[in-house]
C-alpha cells in the first residue's frame, strides 16, 4: 500500500472513459456499468459490488485515477453520442476505524466542520436530460420503486421542482435521502419525504454549505452541535432513535459514526466475527463495512476478516472467469453442450447463464450454500488457503 497524506482530501472526478477503464481493469465484480435510455438519450451509471479500500484509492494501476465516485456517478449523452453532462452523487467515505484513511488515529485530530444525523433511507438524486426534463433516480436506477416514488414527490411539489432545477442549472448536485414507512431499512419513519443531505459542486466535487443557499420549503439534514469526534464516539453506545452521524472535517474529509443500538438492530454484531459462515454472509449482505467500523484499530479480528474478504472476492472472480471460458464452447444447442460438458464442475453455473439467469447472483448463491454452516465455511476457506488468525 502506498503512503497517503490523509490530512489532505481532494475529489477525483473521473471521465466516462476512466470509469469504463476501471470496470475493464477490475471486472464487473468490483466496478460495473448500467446503461439506460430515456427519451432517446443514452445514460450510463456506474457502481461497485465487492470493491475494497485499495480498489478505491488505486483504481487504475500506474495512474492517479481514484474510484471514490463510482457509486452512482452518471453520464448523460446527447442523441449524437457526445457527452451532455456528468452527474456525481456522494463520494465513497468510510466508518471510523474501517479503513486506513478513516482510522481513529488518523482522523482524531482533524477539526470538525459539521456533524449531521445519518438518515436511514435510500440515497437519491435528480438529473437533467438534454431536453431539460428532470428525472429522479436511486443510486443505480430510474425505475426502482424508490425512484418512482421520488419522481411522484417531485412532480407534486413545485417548491422542490424549482429548487432542484435551480441547483442543476448552477451545476450543483442536490443529494437527498428518501425515507418512508414503505422503504424501511431498520428505523421506522412515519411519513414519506425527501431530506436534503448535501449540495455538491458538479464540476469540482466540493461539498457546499447548505446554509449558504435558500432551502425554504426543503427539509434538510439535521445538524447537531457536537464539535469533536470523541464526543460522538462516547455517545454511540447511548443513541437509540437514529442510525448515527456523518462527520465532515474542515479539510473536506468525511467519516461515518454508527450507533451500537442501530448496528445491533441491523444484525451487524461483532460476535459474528467469531463465525466464518456469518462473516461470508455479511460480505454478501454488504454489512462487513459496518462490522469493521465497530472494531478498534488494534483488534486482531481485522486480519481474519480481510483475509476472508480477499478469498471470497478471488473465488467470485475465478468462478466467473472459469464459467465464461466454459460458455465459449456453447454452440447454441443446449443438448450438445450438456452431453459434452455436464461433468464440468461449472456446468450448472453455465447452464443458468444460458437460461438467462444472472451469473454473478448464482455464483453468490452457490458460495452461500457451500458455506452456510460454520464447519462447512471453515473447510471451504481452508481449501483456498485460509489460516485462521
Amino acid at each position: 500500500m502506498k503512503n497517503y497524506n490523509y490530512n489532505i482530501h481532494s475529489y477525483y472526478l473521473p471521465s466516462y472513459e476512466e470509469c469504463k477503464d476501471m470496470c475493464d481493469a477490475h471486472g464487473e465484480l468490483v466496478f460495473y456499468e448500467v446503461k439506460t435510455q430515456i427519451d432517446n438519450f443514452q445514460i450510463s451509471t456506474f457502481n461497485y459490488r465487492l470493491a475494497n479500500f485499495k480498489h478505491f484509492v488505486e483504481a487504475l494501476e500506474g495512474t492517479d485515477v481514484k474510484g471514490h465516485e463510482m457509486r452512482g456517478i452518471t453520464f448523460v449523452f446527447n442523441t449524437d453520442g457526445t457527452l451532455f453532462k456528468r452527474y456525481i452523487l456522494l463520494d465513497k467515505f468510510f466508518n471510523v476505524d474501517q479503513t486506513p484513511c478513516s482510522m481513529y488515529s488518523v482522523v482524531k485530530n482533524f477539526e470538525v466542520a459539521n456533524v449531521y444525523i445519518k438518515e436511514d433511507g435510500s440515497v437519491v438524486n435528480f438529473i437533467m436530460l438534454p431536453n431539460l426534463k428532470i428525472v429522479a433516480k436511486s443510486k443505480m436506477s430510474f425505475v426502482s420503486e424508490q425512484a418512482k416514488e421520488v419522481q411522484d414527490l417531485f412532480d407534486a411539489d413545485v417548491v422542490l421542482q424549482n429548487f432542484v432545477r435551480t441547483m442543476l442549472e448552477k451545476d450543483i448536485m442536490p443529494v437527498f435521502e428518501f425515507v418512508s414507512p414503505r422503504n424501511r431499512i431498520v428505523l421506522q419513519y412515519d411519513k414519506t419525504e425527501l431530506i436534503l443531505l448535501r449540495l455538491r459542486c458538479n464540476k469540482t466535487g466540493e461539498y457546499l454549505k447548505l446554509e449558504d443557499f435558500n432551502t425554504t420549503g426543503i427539509k434538510t439534514a439535521v445538524s447537531v452541535g457536537i464539535k469533536t469526534l470523541d464526543e460522538l464516539i462516547a455517545l454511540k453506545g447511548e443513541i437509540k432513535d437514529i442510525e448515527g452521524w456523518i462527520v465532515q472535517f474542515t479539510n473536506g474529509k468525511m467519516v461515518k459514526v454508527k450507533g451500537e443500538h442501530y448496528c445491533a438492530l441491523h444484525g451487524v454484531l461483532t460476535e459474528a466475527l467469531n463465525r466464518e459462515n456469518d462473516i461470508i454472509a455479511l460480505i454478501f449482505d454488504n454489512k462487513i463495512d459496518d462490522v469493521l467500523g465497530q472494531l478498534a484499530e488494534q483488534d486482531s479480528r481485522r486480519i481474519n476478516v480481510n483475509q476472508i474478504v480477499d478469498i471470497v472476492n478471488f473465488e467470485m472472480i475465478k468462478l466467473k472467469n472459469d464459467t465464461s471460458d466454459l460458455l465459449k464452447h456453447f454452440n447454441g444447442i443446449k443438448k450438445d453442450f450438456a452431453i459434452t460438458y455436464n461433468k464440468n464442475k461449472n456446468f450448472p453455473l453455465a447452464m443458468s447463464k444460458i437460461n438467462g439467469k444472472d451469473l454473478l447472483k448464482n455464483i453468490e448463491l452457490q458460495i452461500r450454500k457451500e458455506t452456510n454452516h460454520l464447519l462447512e465455511a471453515r473447510t471451504w476457506l481452508a481449501k483456498r488457503g485460509w489460516v485462521r488468525y
